[in-house]
């Protein structure tokens, strides 16, 4: 399976990249009912059995919900070891419009991250994590110079208690829009880049994606 960052409605080359893998997972900003990207029937990108997403702050969450091929919010699949989590915190929020390109629920709240999402982490200790966003740690330590090292929030900060208590091997995340692997605390940890329009294939393939043989949609 291949790991698919940010696509942010770049939908022609995102076929292409999934006509290229047997099966992937997109890590978020899928771009799916936000202002500005048409929003296109399932059925004309990729086979939703095989290639799936999570959802971003760049995503209507509604939206997103309703689509096939979407994983849930959170989840841990037991036969893959993989455990997920999906949304993100927009740092750029006041210069959006609610409902157009921001949405409140863009962030789990914090009793889903406290009350749910941690305890099954922690319960799981999965070998495998892929979100949209990553542990505060990794953030420092990978992106020294982003603005949104900033801005803490509650997402990250939940992301950060989990890695303290479980390292898993594989951390794979997307958001950053550079492509970065840095192994940290026994955690190999990979941001994907974002998808760009008109970008070659094997640039696409090079620096947006990244491949973990292991896993297999069941």
């Amino acid at each position: 399976m291949i790991l698919i960052g940010d696509v942010h409605g770049n939908w022609e080359e995102y076929r292409e990249i999934c006509k290229s893998c047997k099966e992937s997972l997109q890590l978020g900003d899928f771009g799916l009912g936000f202002h500005g990207h048409e929003d296109p029937h399932p059925d004309t990108l990729a086979d939703t059995s095989k290639h799936r997403f999570l959802r971003g702050n760049h995503d209507n969450p509604a939206v997103c919900r309703a689509r096939p091929g979407c994983l849930s919010d959170w989840g841990y699949n037991e036969e893959m070891d993989l455990f997920w989590l999906s949304g993100g915190f927009s740092i750029d929020f006041d210069y959006r419009t609610e409902g157009l390109d921001w949405w409140e629920g863009e962030e789990l709240s914090y009793q889903v991250l406290s009350q749910e999402v941690i305890p099954a982490f922690l319960k799981a200790k999965p070998r495998f994590v892929v979100s949209h966003e990553c542990p505060v740690e990794a953030q420092f330590d990978m992106f020294p110079h982003t603005k949104k090292r900033l801005i803490q929030n509650r997402t990250k900060m939940a992301m950060q208690s989990m890695w303290d208590s479980h390292k898993p091997e594989f951390w794979v995340f997307g958001h950053y829009h550079e492509r970065r692997l840095r192994a940290i605390g026994g955690t190999q940890f990979v941001c994907c880049s974002n998808v760009l329009h008109g970008r070659p294939l094997k640039l696409q393939l090079d620096f947006v994606t990244f491949e973990i043989p292991e896993l297999k949609w069941q």
